[in-house]
């Protein structure tokens, strides 16, 4: 009895634990999503910020260079995906149905631009971007149309709105502090610095730009020459849609001191479809009329001006969904008269000049499944001649100089460079790899003539101190060869953790040593969060321009000094025996955090020091010479902490802030060539662009006025240091020991968009310089002036108006 009770205890009890497992829900098999993100021309888009939101919680990745994203462990059912990325109208609320084993969706992003044919479409916001290992600042195009900056026509004027880019008194751009050279700009994927000096001087029609990158630290092994920083441009390549604007096309006259076409910077922009669904093109062109009135000058030798031109077209080309061509032309041309005329540089010490240049690039891309692969080339072909206005002994005053330029310049420069990269992705081993490998070569050519005739010096009652009188070969030529590869792996550790490990190899003939550049960069996220930590040191190729190599193969110098011209110097350039690689270390960290979808906070510190980099220095112990030699002793460093807020309005339009303290300087702060007449030896201190402090602020927003678009700019830094010299050009004090007054410029706009005749158009006032603060570029710096320390020059206040045709509604 008692064992048949057991029994039918026991057979209960199985009964009903097999009903509960029966009426309880059962586990839901997880789902992997996964998907690609095109643009209208089914490129895939990288860096795009994919959103899955689930009931209980969101989880955040970014597109890789395929353009592909993954989730894994996403419960069956409906879910919401959203889209973003600067550039892009937001596309949310996208509906995905995950169902087992897996799911993939193909999603179509649409480019920002300013005629919308949707009206519920809105920017994307800038948020957390998990697989980002760069410090990235990024402009993009409606920012660079809305910017008020003085000279919006000039691409170069609206890139200082970029945190941790200084545009000095001369206009040179600086990225985080370093040398106009020692940053790679990049068009479309290939290098565009000057062949032979290695500036940025290319013109391009700012309405053809999509965005504007600013890569500084913890960037990829696939940047070639790139020792400080990475400025890459992307312009418009077209779609299925016929687009066309101008903007500037009525002139204007300046009526101060006599009637003149004023300054006039007419701009237009058309681009389509070619064939439909497959080629599309773009034509950018700009025609450029520059006018400067220097009021502290006699009226009849008071201005200067010049005409300039640029146009770029790109096309591109589907073979196949998955095989384009790529090809961009971009031809400059300028004629300019009386460069150099300023406050203390009268008319008859100025040039005219011509310039001519021509680039050409094409790019193959071939996409297949989990790889991409790329491979072009690209010519740059660079011409200037510059004339002074006669063959008048020019002489240099404590008040500036008097008479005709002492040099005739004819200057043929180009470049040939060919690269190639090779993307694979979605490979497994204890997490998923990106990896990537690639190679670059190029050469570059400098032909060069300079006639120059003699040089005085002279005191304030025009006493002469000193007298230069050049000697050799004014002829001279330089070609270099330099080529590098890369590896790199990123690897993804979980949700929590990317690595990204790889390196570099370069070399070129003339120092002829293979440099290795190790390069590592770690990513924590922590789960649940979105805070992002992010850290990474390398070493970073410095490339040689034929600029510098130029020096050893110049003409000489024979200085006569004193009251008598009794006391003789000759000055040389050669080159050292034995030279190392220059490179430069950089270390980098960042704190990124999201408040909520469109407010976001970083502080970043950097710090980067170059090794072995190339200057000339006088190693001459005779008093009667300076024999220069190019020696591997130059070191510069720069140090940065900056904290950057940013919030994105609901509807277009946004709102930042950002303050820097930096330090910039070098153990070796003057650049000796021939031209230089500067005697000073070998000195420490802050660079000429260097700017402690700086706070830049800028911003947009739709107002309910009148339906006005309002945009600001606010930038204002330390002044930039300078030296003194006396009436021998010699070095007076601690060099850069002296610095202008503090640099403040307030801008402001409204604009105004109306409809006429079938167009939308959109009319601009923009106040430049609000303030009216005196932002100087000139000094004398002279210590034997009367009028030592007097500055002058910069942009005083001003008021433009701008009107354009924004397209067919």
């Amino acid at each position: 009895m008692n064992r048949a009770s057991a029994l039918l205890s026991s057979a209960l009890c199985l009964l009903a634990v097999l009903n509960s497992l029966a009426s309880s829900p059962q586990q839901q098999p997880s789902v992997v999503v996964s998907g690609t993100v095109e643009d209208e021309n089914r490129l895939p888009v990288n860096g795009v910020q994919v959103t899955l939101r689930l009931r209980d919680r969101m989880e955040r990745v970014s597109t890789n260079q395929l353009g592909r994203f993954r989730f894994e462990g996403v419960t069956a059912g409906n879910h919401r995906l959203d889209f973003d990325k600067p550039g892009f109208f937001r596309l949310g609320d996208y509906n995905v149905v995950a169902t087992p084993p897996s799911t993939e969706v193909t999603v179509t992003l649409v480019r920002e631009y300013e005629i919308r044919s949707q009206v519920d479409v809105v920017a994307s916001p800038r948020e957390v971007d998990p697989e980002q290992k760069e410090h990235k600042e990024e402009l993009v195009a409606q920012e660079i149309r809305e910017n008020p900056v003085s000279g919006s026509h000039d691409l170069q004027n609206a890139l200082p709105a970029i945190p941790g880019v200084v545009q000095d008194r001369n206009g040179f751009l600086h990225v985080a502090g370093a040398r106009d050279e020692d940053t790679v700009y990049v068009l479309d994927g290939f290098q565009m610095n000057d062949p032979a000096t290695g500036a940025f001087d290319a013109r391009i029609n700012v309405d053809a730009v999509r965005t504007v990158d600013v890569i500084t630290g913890r960037y990829g092994a696939q940047y070639a020459n790139a020792p400080a920083g990475v400025l890459a441009l992307q312009t418009d390549n077209g779609d299925d849609r016929w687009r066309f604007g101008t903007t500037n096309f009525l002139p204007s006259f300046n009526f101060e001191r006599g009637v003149r076409l004023d300054n006039w910077f007419p701009r237009a922009t058309f681009s389509g479809p070619l064939k439909k669904g497959r080629a599309w093109f773009s034509d950018s062109l700009s025609l450029q009329h520059g006018f400067t009135l220097v009021r502290e000058l006699p009226a009849g030798a008071d201005t200067s001006d010049y005409w300039a031109g640029d146009n770029l077209f790109r096309g591109q080309y589907n073979f196949t969904p998955t095989h384009s061509v790529h090809g961009n032309f971009l031809a400059n041309a300028a004629i300019t008269n009386r460069t150099g005329l300023g406050p203390f540089a009268p008319d008859s010490t100025t040039v005219d000049s011509h310039s001519r240049r021509y680039f050409v690039s094409v790019k193959d891309q071939i996409a297949f499944r989990s790889g991409l692969l790329e491979f072009g080339f690209a010519s740059d072909v660079d011409r200037l001649r510059r004339r002074p206005k006669g063959n008048e002994t020019y002489v240099i005053t404590p008040d500036g100089p008097q008479g005709n330029y002492f040099e005739r310049l004819e200057s043929d420069s180009h470049r040939w460079q060919g690269r190639s990269d090779l993307t694979l992705t979605g490979r497994q081993w204890h997490g998923a790899h990106t990896i990537q490998f690639g190679f670059n070569v190029d050469e570059t050519r400098l032909e060069q003539t300079a006639e120059r005739h003699s040089v005085e010096l002279r005191m304030q009652d025009s006493t002469l101190v000193r007298q230069g009188i050049f000697f050799g070969n004014p002829n001279l030529s330089v070609s270099e060869w330099q080529g590098g590869m890369y590896a790199q792996d990123s690897w993804q550790l979980g949700s929590s953790f990317v690595v990204q490990t790889g390196g570099r190899f370069d070399r070129n003939d003339f120092i002829g040593k293979l440099l290795p550049q190790p390069r590592v960069v770690v990513n924590w996220l922590p789960r649940g969060s979105a805070t992002k930590l992010s850290a990474g040191w390398g070493t970073y190729y410095q490339p040689v321009y034929a600029s510098l190599i130029s020096g050893t193969r110049d003409q000489q110098r024979l200085d006569l000094l004193g009251a008598d011209l009794s006391t003789s110097i000759v000055t040389s350039f050669s080159l050292a025996s034995s030279l190392r690689q220059p490179y430069f270390q950089t270390a980098s960290a960042e704190w990124q955090q999201q408040w909520n979808l469109r407010t976001l906070t970083a502080v970043h510190v950097m710090d980067r020091r170059q090794h072995h980099g190339l200057a000339y220095e006088n190693v001459s112990t005779d008093p009667a010479r300076q024999d220069f030699q190019l020696k591997g002793n130059r070191s510069d460093r720069y140090r940065a902490v900056g904290v950057s807020f940013r919030h994105s309005l609901k509807t277009a339009g946004d709102f930042m802030i950002d303050y820097t303290y930096s330090r910039a300087r070098s153990n070796s702060l003057f650049d000796y060539s021939v031209k230089e007449f500067l005697l000073a030896d070998r000195a420490a201190g802050p660079l000429s662009w260097d700017a402690p402090h700086r706070l830049i602020s800028r911003g947009s927003a739709q107002t309910n006025l009148w339906n006005l678009l309002f945009s600001y700019f606010f930038d204002y830094h330390t002044g930039f240091p300078f030296s003194a010299v006396n009436s021998q050009y010699r070095l007076q004090g601690v060099p850069n020991g002296y610095r202008y007054p503090v640099y403040l410029s307030v801008n402001a706009a409204a604009e105004k968009r109306f409809r006429f005749r079938g167009n939308e158009w959109a009319f601009r006032l923009s106040a430049i310089n609000l303030t009216g603060h005196h932002n100087y570029n000139s000094v004398i710096n002279n210590v034997d002036a009367p009028d030592f320390l007097t500055f002058a020059g910069g942009q005083r206040r001003a008021f433009t108006a701008r009107i354009r045709l924004v397209g067919r509604k």
